[in-house]
């Protein structure tokens, strides 16, 4: 089994990254999948939606492989930071899981993912989140956000009336990963950052 791992991209530059099938992969009912930016990509381009597709595919047939793949290929990469999910999102505890092993593996790398899976548990017994995995909640307007979401930086979308209230110390996204120093890459609890919605 391989797992198809993105080499980068236009917005994040050299930054290897893994994506899954949108809204498929994504908490049900989030108010977001009907303007998903990603379904755009994925419904434009044929070789973009086959690699998503086969991502999701191969981690629902063999989760442990799944993983073990990914831990394979990152043994020959030479960048510090990694990005779950350009498209899609954590589709369960299993995946969470598996991505503190690939973290706890790769110690020297910065992994990074937005989530709307709220309800996950983002640290138990026997997976204490690493330093080097920042989660990121994805705030949306008419999504309801829990309380326990205010234990982690808040991306919040920039027409969200909710962020003169809400947001800590937020500071904006300039849609340019490597021109603002990969700042999401370092973000901690006590700061959001607001996106334009794109």
């Amino acid at each position: 089994m391989t797992v198809k791992i993105s080499k980068g991209n236009k917005k994040i530059g050299k930054v290897w990254n893994i994506s899954l099938t949108p809204v498929l992969s994504c908490p049900s009912g989030v108010p977001c999948a009907k303007d998903c930016y990603a379904m755009k990509a994925y419904k434009q381009y044929p070789n973009v939606r086959k690699a998503w597709d086969h991502n999701l595919r191969e981690f629902m047939t063999d989760s442990e492989a799944y993983f073990d793949s990914i831990i394979d290929q990152l043994a020959s990469y030479k960048g510090t930071t990694f990005r779950w999910h350009v498209a899609g999102d954590i589709p369960s505890q299993v995946y969470y899981n598996g991505m503190v092993r690939v973290a706890r593996e790769y110690p020297k790398i910065q992994f990074l993912a937005f989530t709307k899976n709220y309800y996950l548990s983002f640290g138990t017994l026997d997976h204490k989140m690493p330093k080097n995995l920042i989660i990121v909640m994805s705030a949306w307007p008419g999504l309801h956000l829990p309380a326990k979401c205010r234990d982690f930086p808040i991306a919040w979308i920039s027409d969200d009336k909710r962020i003169d209230s809400l947001a800590v110390d937020p500071f904006e996204c300039s849609d340019m990963c490597e021109s603002c120093g990969m700042i999401c890459f370092k973000l901690d609890k006590i700061i959001d950052v607001v996106f334009d919605l794109h």
